[in-house]
C-alpha cells in the first residue's frame, strides 16, 4: 500500500516537474527558505517571532506561571497554554540551530501542503483541464511572497495550514461520523497550535435552518460530532488553566483587555485600524482600554455573527464547507486585533481550492462569477503585491500605520462568498 502511494507520488511529481512554471516556482520557494535563514540569523536575530517561541519553550519548562508575562518576550504571546509545549524541544537547542531546524520543518510542511491540495483538488474537480490548472495554482502557492516573510519570522502558519487542509480533506472525502470526529479533532489541533482558526469551529455545522421544514437529525448529529472533535483538543488546556489560575487571567489580558492590544502596528484587521486611528488622535489610554473590547465586539457582531447567520441559512448544498472555512478565517483576520500578512498563508490555499471548484461550474450565476472574479483578483494581490505594500507602510508606521488595502480585499471575498452561499443551486 505504502509502496503504491510512493510510486503514485513519484509519477505525479514527475508530471509537475516537467512543467517549467512549477520548476521555476519550486526553485523560488527554496530561495525564500534560504533568504529567510540568512536574514534572520545574520540580520534579524533579535527581531523575529521564533525568538518569542524559543523563549516560550523555556518559560513553559521553568516558569509556566508567567507564560503570558509580556516582559519575557519581544512581542506578546497570545496562544493557548498547551501550544507552549510545541516549542519546548526547540528551546533546548541554541537559537540558531533551533531556527534552522524549525524552518526545515516548515519547508517540508509546505511541500506536504501541496500534496494535500493535490488530493483535495482531485476530490472537487473532474475537468479534463484540472491537471493544468492544478500545476498553475500549486506553483502560485509556492511562489507566494508571504512564504518569504513566514520563513524570516519563523512562524507556525504553514503548520496550521497543513492541519487545517487535512481536516478539510477528511470532511470532503468522508461522510460517516468517525471521520467527522477526526476532521473536528484536526481543527481543534490547529487551534491549539494557533488560535487563528477558532472562528472556523461554528462553520463546521452541516445543517441549515429553513423557514419551512424540519431540521435533519442526521445533520444535527454530524454537526455535534464535528464540534465535539474540535472542542476536545482545546479542553486539554483546562487542567493547566485550573491548576494555575494566573494563566487564564494572563491569556484574557494579553488577548483582549490589556494594554498590549493597544500597540500601534500594521495589522490589517478592522478592529486594529480603528484602534490605530484613535491612538493617532491621542485618545487617552484609559479610555482606549475601555473602548477596545467594545470595538472588538461590535466588529465581531457585524462580521462574525452576520457571516454565521448567512452560513446557517445558506442555499448552497455542495462543497459549502470550503466557504465555511474561508469565512471562518476571514472573520478572524477582520475582527481580531493582530492580523498580519504572513497569516495569508493559511487563507491562500483555501482561495485556490474555491477558484478551482468554481471554474468547474456553469458560468450562468452572477453571484458565482462575482465570487470567482473577487477570488482571482484577491489571490494575485495577496501573492505578489500585499507584502511590498506592507513593507512600505511599515516604513511609514509612525505617521501612517494604516494597512487597509488587504482589508478591502478580505471584505470583497467576505461579501462575495456570503452572496454565493445564499444562491440557489440550479445546475
Amino acid at each position: 500500500m505504502l509502496t503504491d502511494k510512493l510510486k503514485n507520488f513519484r509519477i505525479t511529481f514527475n508530471i509537475f516537474w516537467k512543467r517549467k512554471i512549477f520548476k521555476v516556482c519550486f526553485s523560488l520557494h527554496l530561495t525564500y527558505f534560504i533568504i529567510g535563514l540568512i536574514l534572520t540569523i545574520f540580520f534579524l536575530r533579535e527581531f523575529n517571532d521564533f525568538l518569542v517561541y524559543h523563549n516560550v519553550g523555556k518559560v513553559f519548562l521553568s516558569d509556566i506561571e508567567n507564560l503570558y508575562d509580556p516582559s519575557n518576550y519581544l512581542w506578546p504571546y497570545r496562544y493557548f497554554p498547551l501550544s507552549g509545549f510545541l516549542f519546548v524541544p526547540f528551546s533546548l537547542l541554541p537559537f540558531e540551530a533551533a531556527f534552522i531546524l524549525f524552518n526545515v520543518f516548515n519547508l517540508i510542511i509546505n511541500f506536504v501542503n501541496c500534496l494535500i491540495l493535490h488530493k483535495i483538488i482531485n476530490l472537487i474537480s473532474h475537468n479534463e483541464e484540472t491537471l493544468k490548472r492544478e500545476i498553475y495554482y500549486l506553483s502560485l502557492y509556492l511562489v507566494a511572497l508571504p512564504h518569504a516573510f513566514n520563513y524570516a519570522m519563523g512562524q507556525t502558519n504553514s503548520l496550521v495550514s497543513m492541519v487545517l487542509l487535512a481536516s478539510l480533506y477528511v470532511f470532503l472525502k468522508h461522510d460517516n461520523l468517525k471521520w467527522n470526529i477526526l476532521g473536528g479533532l484536526l481543527v481543534g489541533i490547529s487551534l491549539n497550535i494557533k488560535p487563528i482558526t477558532i472562528f472556523i469551529v461554528p462553520f463546521l455545522i452541516t445543517f441549515t435552518i429553513k423557514l419551512k421544514g424540519k431540521l435533519n437529525m442526521l445533520e444535527i448529529k454530524r454537526s455535534f460530532v464535528r464540534l465535539l472533535g474540535a472542542s476536545l483538543p482545546i479542553l486539554l488546556n483546562l487542567p493547566l488553566l485550573i491548576a494555575i489560575p494566573g494563566l487564564f487571567n494572563g491569556f484574557l489580558e494579553i488577548n483582549f483587555v490589556g494594554t498590549e492590544t493597544l500597540i500601534v502596528n500594521n495589522s490589517f484587521s478592522i478592529t486594529k485600524l480603528i484602534i490605530n486611528l484613535l491612538s493617532m488622535l491621542n485618545v487617552e489610554t484609559n479610555l482606549l482600554l475601555d473602548l477596545q473590547i467594545i470595538i472588538f465586539l461590535i466588529i465581531f457582531v457585524l462580521i462574525g455573527v452576520v457571516g454565521f447567520l448567512i452560513f446557517i441559512i445558506r442555499k448552497l448544498q455542495t462543497n459549502y464547507i470550503i466557504y465555511g472555512y474561508i469565512i471562518g478565517i476571514l472573520v478572524m483576520l477582520l475582527v481580531y486585533f493582530d492580523s498580519w500578512d504572513l497569516h495569508l498563508i493559511i487563507l491562500i490555499p483555501l482561495l485556490m481550492i474555491s477558484i478551482i471548484h468554481l471554474e468547474d461550474l456553469p458560468k450562468s450565476h452572477k453571484s458565482r462569477m462575482f465570487l470567482l472574479k473577487s477570488l482571482k483578483r484577491s489571490i494575485y494581490f495577496f501573492i505578489f503585491i500585499d507584502l511590498p505594500i506592507f513593507g512600505l507602510i511599515y516604513l511609514l508606521k509612525d505617521i501612517f500605520p494604516y494597512n487597509f488595502i488587504p482589508t478591502i480585499f478580505l471584505l470583497l471575498i467576505y461579501v462575495s462568498s456570503g452572496k454565493y452561499l445564499l444562491t440557489e443551486e440550479k445546475e
